[in-house]
């Protein structure tokens, strides 16, 4: 279990690491265009400006006040947050416009006071720096005075309240004596009145702007972009059907072994050896794993054209030859005889032919040079040597009908006598069944998968035909792998 857990993990991390690879001009782009749009809107946004002015409030308690006692007042906190309230009420802004005759459109005001203190700030927002800090004075120094004609306010509706009663209370009275003590004091906290609010701190005209924030906004826009990018990244390879790795084929060919690893050969010549090694490998692989049953006859195919099976059976013929196998190539995909063409065969005789009846496998061997230098631009050939092939033959007007159970038989037990090892390159078994029959009673079969060209689908479904016909491919030779040369020789069997 604990192995399973560390391969998935594994393969996460290659499926990670892959990902990042191949889509990391999705992840750059949209990054550039959000980081790139974010820059944009900053340039497009007028500056303001923030302007602060602090506020020191004391609260009273207008019945201890009177009584002259120390009675619990109101949560401070609570007398706090309202406070900070009013300063933003329209009687507040109606008086600061009032007085600096200049409208308030324009300016935005908050306030802020922080749980455990008597302070609250102002703060004005403006697009001039002057007149945020003009305002925000302006708005302290006005709640001040509203403040304070608030309380007097206050006061003096409780003094007319003290001095109703004192008018209907007996005078030369204890009462009398008190209330006219209280009202006398009343006077004298009314006349005396500041509000208990005070400028502690001015406004002074901010030197930079308050927004737009242009660190903030790219760097939101950077990491906006990325994760788009990734998102995107991810849904593109979710979305593309295509394998990408050797990894993805367990879940498609599941229980069939990777008998080859083949890196795509390219022009620089270390990339051509590790190509033909990739082949002796494949050769190695298929004796390690037959060992006690050797494969005399063998069918290279694949799940659906060009996906390199007969780039796999030229070359393996050739890797055997180096060994000392005799081995012969049938190129039996009548529809497409790609082999045929590439190594210039002779098309008079061949396996359409044989089927039909009218040639002998013997009299349809030829023997061709093939050369890797001679190869182009193209993967297909990467080893040299001398390569005894049955070519195609004419083109066959029904294919169909040549290729039944019996003349399939007749021709498989004829190759059998004629050479030590059979390589039969026939057509995709995925796209076309003829080859099924054969498949059968043939001692392996090879599985071809290109990488970044064969598609899940079409495996899953090749992989379900194979099993339903109680056909067991000895292994999956893959092309276009990436690997360097401490991985090659790291072990001839590559199992998932």
């Amino acid at each position: 279990m604990e192995d399973q857990t560390g391969r998935d993990f594994g393969g996460q991390i290659r499926d990670l690491t892959r990902v990042l690879r191949e889509q990391w001009w999705i992840i750059v782009l949209c990054l550039a265009i959000a980081t790139f749009a974010a820059a944009a809107y900053t340039g497009s946004q007028k500056k303001e400006y923030q302007a602060t002015a602090k506020l020191l409030l004391q609260t009273d308690n207008l019945s201890s006040t009177i009584a002259g006692t120390s009675l619990p007042g109101v949560d401070p906190t609570r007398q706090t947050a309202t406070d900070a309230q009013l300063v933003a009420l329209p009687a507040v802004a109606r008086r600061v416009s009032a007085r600096l005759k200049q409208p308030l459109s324009a300016t935005a005001v908050t306030t802020s006071a922080g749980p455990d203190s008597n302070i609250i700030g102002v703060t004005v927002t403006d697009r001039n720096p002057r007149r945020a800090a003009r305002f925000a004075n302006a708005f302290a120094n006005q709640y001040i005075g509203f403040r304070r004609d608030t309380t007097r306010q206050r006061y003096a509706r409780a003094l007319r309240a003290i001095q109703t009663r004192l008018a209907q209370t007996r005078p030369k009275t204890v009462d009398a004596a008190t209330l006219q003590a209280q009202a006398k004091q009343l006077k004298l906290l009314v006349s005396l009145q500041t509000g208990d609010a005070q400028l502690v701190q001015n406004a002074t005209p901010p030197t930079a702007p308050a927004s737009p924030d242009p660190e903030r906004n790219i760097l939101l826009g950077a990491l906006v972009g990325a994760v788009l990018g990734l998102g995107l990244a991810f849904l593109r390879d979710r979305l593309d059907r295509r394998v990408k790795s050797e990894d993805q084929l367990e879940s498609v060919l599941p229980g069939v072994p990777i008998v080859g690893l083949v890196p795509e050969a390219r022009r620089r010549p270390t990339s051509r050896q590790l190509t033909a090694e990739g082949f002796h490998t494949l050769q190695a692989n298929l004796a390690l794993l037959t060992r006690g049953r050797p494969l005399k006859t063998v069918l290279v195919t694949s799940a659906a054209p060009e996906e390199g099976k007969s780039t796999v059976a030229l070359n393996l013929a050739l890797a055997m030859r180096e060994k000392g196998q005799a081995a012969l190539v049938l190129d039996a995909d009548l529809r497409r005889p790609s082999l045929s063409e590439r190594v210039n065969a002779d098309r008079r005789v061949g396996v359409s032919s044989i089927l039909a009846g009218e040639g002998t496998l013997g009299a349809s061997v030829q023997e061709r040079a093939v050369d890797p230098s001679r190869n182009g631009d193209g993967p297909s050939i990467a080893l040299r040597g001398d390569l005894l092939l049955v070519p195609a033959g004419p083109p066959a007007t029904n294919v169909q009908l040549l290729l039944n159970d019996r003349s399939l038989g007749e021709l498989l037990e004829a190759s059998r006598e004629r050479s030590e090892v059979v390589i039969f390159d026939g057509p995709p078994i995925g796209s076309f069944a003829d080859m099924l029959p054969l498949a059968k009673e043939i001692d392996g079969v090879i599985v071809v998968v290109r990488l970044y060209y064969s598609r899940r689908d079409q495996l899953k479904r090749f992989s379900t035909q194979l099993t339903n016909a109680g056909i067991a491919p000895v292994g999956v030779v893959v092309l276009g792998a990436a690997i360097g040369p401490s991985r090659y020789y790291a072990g001839y069997l590559a199992k998932r």
